[in-house]
């Protein structure tokens, strides 16, 4: 029985926040920092017994972190009886961390010691040569050198072709047991995957027809849901997967849970590894230690590699780094040390960018960005501004802490003096989305304002027909409303610039994320989208020019897809539509906002990708979006206690995945 199960016995647990109807049953919320914005606008909540966060590390990202860090201030200023928890790998003085953003009276205990042996190899490969060096590091300190031999000269694959490079060491060296390969990029995950598959294939010859048959119903699902020649189909079908957090939910559960029992053996996975995600491994290949374009700090280096061996697996675990002369940079990885503190991404922002806080302070978002391409300096100027106008002590506060002139922090002071004068949108409006430039926020506030709130409320639902673009707004239908919505938001907030900021290959039109975000609360699948793309006479040209083969349009199509949704679906535009619903919500009366509910909504139905009422019921619960829109499909439209339905389900109607998937989560007990 998991965790999850033997709780729902005795508790709620929900994946977004709801109002609790009756405060004696026991409530665990599962939520992301985004999430947590609700939370904080619920004034009957008492105070949680205890919150807990998990990879607190995670602080210092840029962008993300900014939204994390808060999220913990403002829990810890508002629940003062509530206990708080903090964990992170390798990380000291997590005390001193948090006491940077807010005074919390904290213990720290660290881990000291583990009971699993890593041997950690650096493999250099040399120019022209089948062989190689290598540096053994044991846990004693003693380091063991010599050469070995390989089937084929990798320097300049290592050098040039990273994926190669991988596919000639596994073909001289069978990994046996479970192997993680970590990939920098999601793009880079499924083509070292595809590389990689036919050597894994070749040294298991039954792999094909003795596959699990949670891998069979995996391929099933993906030919469905996704689509019948995915690359993730290609390599399953010779015991490889790749993990990555554009890949729908429902298809990383069932990775993970298929590589916990051993029906996958090999994965290739991104970031994803050192975001929480607990996937030990016998062996650990790295061949870039870098996120993205940077790379891995010293503290993320030995959280990843930390997931050679786990105590609850095996009590050995093997890394191997492969370098090349001349960028030797296996050895200083495994040589250095973690620093001791982590810095919260906002005094590393002001610290990191002292010499042009004062240039940037005052800028507007196109010149922040056609300065730098940097989204995420403009999200940190953003939510300073924001502190200054909403919260002048937490500002105050972290500019006593940051070590920057005194010069610099009175001329921000000054700046931001000048731009909050003519702010009108009332400061608890702003603090509902912290993360959003305040003075684009009053913008669009003065707008609703200036033109009344029923020129920006919809009074339309997808199940009630209306008028076209050119009806008056309240006699259009609810697409129509939701389209002119999205493009007025658009000239206010430049959301078509948070969409194609930094992006290369095909751009992303307002007009189109309106028709697709439409389509994915409609219940359409990722097929839909990939179907669609490939259908587009335009989408030739994107074609990713690194993928070979007949299934290089698909690969192309799916990887855009899945990231497309994930991100300017599910996330870009959603932020938008919360500030929309917020500010639209709080100009109206009690009665009109119990009557318009269901629109005011919109921003959560986008995120989930349903307008279903018990699709989104479902979610709620932590239900996936796919088993979800399945579910309704069986569910007798009488049914008003979903929970309920679903502990009495007999399993008909349902795949064995999505039973497997309802089960493990303690949904269904049959």
């Amino acid at each position: 029985m998991t965790l999850k199960s033997a709780l729902l016995k005795s508790s709620k647990i929900y994946t977004t926040y709801r109002a609790l109807e009756d405060s004696t049953v026991s409530t665990i919320f599962v939520l992301t920092p985004e999430r947590c914005m609700k939370v904080f606008q619920d004034f009957k909540l008492a105070d949680p017994s205890i919150v807990f966060f998990d990879e607190i590390q995670n602080l210092e990202e840029q962008g993300r972190g900014l939204i994390l860090e808060d999220a913990l201030y403002r829990m810890i200023g508002i629940w003062r009886s509530t206990q708080f928890l903090f964990a992170g790998p390798y990380v000291e003085n997590i005390a001193s961390s948090i006491n940077k953003l807010v005074d919390l009276e904290l213990e720290d205990m660290l881990t000291v010691a583990t009971p699993v042996v890593q041997i950690k190899a650096g493999l250099t490969f040399r120019p022209r040569m089948k062989q190689a060096d290598y540096k053994l590091f044991s846990p004693t300190g003693n380091v063991i050198e010599g050469q070995f031999s390989v089937k084929t000269a990798l320097y300049s694959k290592v050098k040039t072709n990273k994926g190669e490079a991988l596919a000639g060491f596994f073909r001289s060296h069978v990994c046996e047991g479970s192997c993680i390969v970590f990939s920098p990029r999601k793009g880079q995950a499924e083509k070292w995957a595809l590389k990689i598959a036919p050597y894994v294939g070749m040294s298991n010859p039954d792999i094909v027809d003795g596959a699990s048959q949670g891998v069979r119903d995996l391929i099933d699902f993906l030919a469905d849901e996704i689509y019948p020649e995915y690359v993730l189909i290609r390599t399953l079908r010779m015991g490889v997967a790749f993990h990555h957090g554009g890949l729908p939910d429902i298809v990383r559960l069932e990775l993970e849970s298929l590589y916990l029992l051993g029906d996958i053996k090999h994965l290739v996975c991104t970031t994803t590894l050192i975001q929480g995600v607990n996937l030990p491994a016998d062996k650990l290949i790295i061949i870039n230690p870098s996120a993205g374009t940077h790379p891995l700090s010293s503290l993320e280096f030995l959280n990843l590699i930390g997931r050679a061996g786990r105590i609850s697996n095996s009590m050995y675990g093997e890394v191997y780094c492969l370098d090349i002369v001349g960028d030797e940079w296996a050895e200083k990885r495994f040589t250095d040390s973690a620093p001791t503190e982590i810095k919260p991404s906002s005094l590393a922002f002001i610290e990191n960018n002292s010499n042009d806080l004062l240039y940037l302070i005052g800028k507007e978002k196109s010149e922040i960005l056609s300065a730098d391409e940097s989204i995420e300096n403009y999200q940190s100027i953003a939510y300073l501004r924001q502190l200054y106008i909403a919260d002048g002590p937490h500002f105050d506060r972290l500019m006593s802490q940051a070590k920057i002139s005194d010069d610099i922090k009175r001329g921000c002071r000054k700046k931001l003096e000048e731009l909050a004068g003519d702010i009108k949108i009332p400061v608890n409006l702003l603090k509902m989305n912290p993360h959003i430039d305040p003075l684009l926020q009053d913008k669009f506030y003065r707008d609703v304002l200036d033109n009344g709130v029923w020129s920006w409320m919809p009074n339309k639902t997808p199940f009630i027909r209306g008028g076209g673009p050119d009806s008056e707004f309240h006699e259009r239908s609810l697409y129509y409303q939701f389209d002119n919505i999205v493009r007025r938001l658009n000239g206010i907030f430049e959301i078509e610039s948070d969409l194609n900021v930094g992006r290369f290959g095909r751009k992303i039109s307002i007009g189109s994320l309106v028709f697709d975000a439409y389509k994915w609360m409609s219940g359409e699948s990722h097929r839909y989208f990939i179907e669609k793309l490939l259908d587009d006479s335009t989408f030739e040209g994107f074609v990713d020019t690194e993928d070979v083969g007949d299934s290089s349009k698909i690969d192309t199509a799916a990887r855009f897809v899945t990231g497309y949704i994930s991100r300017s679906i599910a996330f870009i535009l959603v932020r938008y539509l919360s500030i929309w619903s917020d500010v639209v919500s709080s100009f109206l009366s009690e009665a009109d906002r119990e009557r318009y509910a269901y629109q005011l909504s919109l921003p959560a139905m986008v995120e989930l990708g349903s307008y279903d009422p018990k699709v989104l019921e479902m979610m709620s619960l932590g239900i996936n979006r796919s088993v979800a829109l399945k579910i309704k499909r069986i569910l007798p439209p009488d049914v008003s206690d979903i929970e309920g339905w679903l502990r009495g389900y007999d399993g008909r109607g349902l795949s064995p995945l999505y039973l497997r998937y309802l089960k493990r989560g303690g949904f269904i007990s049959k």
